[in-house]
């Protein structure tokens, strides 16, 4: 039986109360892959980034047609962006005032519930919704749904870090890499921005990471295990696995990619002189 958490409204938010003095970071959530677990990485990066750094984490879910980060914390917001972009926007209202609290310092602003609300929710509002998040939170997680839409493209240009979910499960998803890194190469996004995260590492695929690497000539700056049986559990009892499952080897994924987050080194892995002469004979 699914686990319900204690969701703690705040209706009439004083907003200095979450007045940060600078600038928060904008992480997007980027795939162009469907059901790659992006959303999953989400909220299990947010509860890590939350317990080690000791500030409040916002959780937006850009997904506005099929956005899963309520059912994943098992929340049932009592207001989303879309009322927001409905009442909110032109009232001059402040977000905080939509947002769901979840445990750990954790916030949500909740995807849309009524399908014909979406459209109300332009890129303009979604720009101004993390302008005045990044005021408030010192770590703003947006997880984006597929393709570049305004709304997403909006994301990525205000993001200070973009994390490209991929897996290796298929040949089209390995396509979709590439076109992707095409995609931020044309917008002209820098190496730096774009960071490859390697979904559901160490699951039987007849893909090789070298051999992806090499063909996309970039290696992934990291990798979260596979672990089908945690997450699937996590996700039935609407926790994180990095908080139901702490001693797991893929919440333990997650605390290296948050400490690497939070220490400003989350790079692409450095090639040895021996690996690329390795690379360069098997290529041979």
């Amino acid at each position: 039986m699914a686990i319900v958490n204690k969701i703690v409204q705040y209706p009439g938010v004083d907003e200095r109360s979450f007045r940060t003095e600078k600038k928060g970071e904008i992480i997007t959530l980027f795939s162009t892959v469907d059901a790659i677990g992006k959303s999953t990485i989400a909220v299990n990066l947010a509860t890590c980034l939350a317990r080690l750094s000791g500030e409040k984490v916002c959780i937006v879910d850009a997904d506005l047609h099929f956005g899963d980060i309520c059912r994943l914390l098992n929340i049932h917001p009592r207001n989303t962006i879309a009322d927001f972009a409905e009442r909110g926007y032109s009232a001059g209202e402040a977000i905080v005032e939509y947002l769901e609290k979840w445990q750990h310092d954790i916030f949500v602003l909740a995807a849309p519930r009524e399908y014909a609300k979406v459209e109300l929710v332009t890129a303009a509002v979604f720009g101004s919704v993390l302008s005045e998040l990044s005021c408030h939170f010192k770590y703003i997680l947006i997880d984006t749904s597929l393709g570049f839409s305004d709304l997403v493209l909006s994301a990525l240009d205000m993001s200070n870090m973009i994390l490209f979910i991929n897996t290796l499960d298929s040949i089209s998803g390995v396509k979709n890499l590439q076109k992707g890194l095409d995609a931020f190469q044309g917008i002209g996004y820098s190496k730096d921005k774009v960071k490859l995260i390697l979904n559901r590492y160490k699951a039987k695929t007849a893909i090789g990471i070298s051999e992806v690497e090499s063909g996309i000539g970039r290696r992934f700056a990291a990798k979260v295990s596979n672990d089908f049986a945690v997450a699937v559990a996590a996700t039935r009892e609407g926790r994180p696995f990095s908080i139901a499952h702490p001693d797991k080897e893929i919440s333990r994924d997650m605390l290296v990619i948050t400490q690497a987050i939070l220490s400003g080194n989350l790079g692409e892995e450095k090639t040895s002189l021996t690996e690329r002469l390795n690379r360069w004979l098997g290529n041979k």
